[in-house]
């Protein structure tokens, strides 16, 4: 298994705020320049979603994923495995390019191959998702793969937190139990890596933070991260700053879903519009 710190994740998926910023104006110039080079149609702009627009279609496919993954039984990697993708793909290219439904099974498809999961025939696959265009997803696999820059193997947070909730020990879970602040953590982590945090922090700080966010309202948490934090040394005070910012954009990020959830469908049908028309013109030329 390769080690984190020398791993494609570290090296590529990780970036600063302003990094991210640059990324997102780099992309928006790209794609007003592809609809003026495609469609020669300068109009057609009208179409390309809002920043709001596309992270409520990003939003709630990632929801829908999750709950895909879940349908098929697939484990904690494979799922946040599938949800990388998917996140890592958008973070370069619009949804008014490619399809976000059919390229969130695509993603799906992907990370059972590469977690080897034996969910190998697409036209199985399409089997459980009425919604699932095989001869699409086929299609699409090597755009996501170039993508996501052939980065294929993720590091997820699951692993870190299962190490760290043995090394805390089940004695120190009495307040709300084990099993409680597993699930809590489990959706925390869910919920960061469908957000930004998944390109600004680690796997292990995901963990960290979603422990930390779990045990918020619960009068074990002092002690827990007493034990924790006194592990890094030197480094507590950094550590310990850098995983409360974590918990605030976490929580940021979570409200701001709410805000612009009803967004999703008006969004999804100004993205398909923009798409239809230019493949409309890809044809015609």
């Amino acid at each position: 298994m390769p080690r984190y710190l020398n791993s494609t994740h570290q090296k590529y998926w990780i970036f600063s705020r302003e990094d991210l910023i640059k990324i997102k104006d780099s992309k928006n110039t790209e794609l007003c320049q592809y609809i003026v080079t495609t469609s020669g149609d300068q109009s057609l702009q009208k179409y390309v979603v809002t920043e709001d627009e596309e992270k409520a279609i990003l939003n709630f496919l990632s929801k829908n994923l999750i709950t895909a993954c879940e349908h098929l039984h697939l484990h904690d990697k494979a799922v946040s495995t599938a949800l990388t993708y998917f996140r890592r793909f958008y973070l370069y290219n619009s949804v008014c390019v490619y399809d976000p439904v059919q390229m969130m099974f695509t993603c799906m498809f992907l990370a059972c191959k590469t977690e080897e999961i034996n969910v190998r025939d697409v036209d199985q696959f399409c089997q459980h998702f009425k919604e699932s265009d095989a001869k699409a997803i086929l299609q699409l696999e090597y755009s996501l793969i170039s993508g996501i820059k052939f980065h294929l193997y993720v590091f997820c947070p699951h692993k870190s937190l299962r190490a760290l909730i043995i090394e805390i020990g089940d004695e120190a879970f009495v307040d709300k139990g084990k099993e409680i602040i597993q699930a809590k953590c489990k959706e925390v982590i869910e919920g960061m890596l469908m957000s930004e945090i998944s390109f600004l922090a680690s796997p292990s700080e995901i963990a960290v933070t979603s422990l930390y966010v779990a045990l918020e309202d619960s009068g074990e948490k002092d002690a827990i991260f007493g034990k924790v934090f006194e592990k890094l040394g030197k480094n507590y005070e950094s550590f310990k700053e850098k995983v409360v910012c974590l918990a605030e954009e976490y929580k940021k990020f979570y409200d701001d879903s709410l805000r612009i959830e009803a967004m999703f469908r008006g969004a999804l049908r100004k993205a398909g519009t923009l798409r239809h028309r230019l493949n409309k013109k890809k044809t015609v030329q």
